[in-house]
């Protein structure tokens, strides 16, 4: 988790994703990814579609069964905005390549 940062890309009202500052710390039972300054120099309005890619450490999964247990916090130079943990989930579509195959 440590090299996370040149993992984590942004894309903002559908953009084309773009790198994005990040660190990532391991806890016991989960991970802390946090994009720091997310929007750079530029303005995130109300109601925009923020997409985030931690890409290569973040891949399909072995199942594309449905997965639980993510909060999402938000944060401004004033402090804490807003928390969501509850309702929240993800469902890959695509699952992970075979690494070996046996008949």
């Amino acid at each position: 988790m440590n090299q996370i940062t040149s993992y984590c890309r942004i894309s903002i009202n559908n953009s084309t994703f773009i790198s994005s500052p990040c660190s990532g710390t391991s806890f016991s039972q989960h991970n802390l990814i946090n994009f720091t300054n997310p929007g750079g120099t530029q303005i995130i309005s109300a109601n925009s579609r923020i997409s985030l890619q931690i890409s290569q450490l973040c891949t399909n999964p072995s199942t594309t069964g449905i997965v639980t247990g993510f909060a999402i916090s938000t944060f401004s130079r004033n402090g804490a905005i807003e928390r969501l943990s509850t309702g929240i989930n993800v469902q890959m579509t695509l699952p992970a390549n075979f690494n070996t195959i046996s008949v």
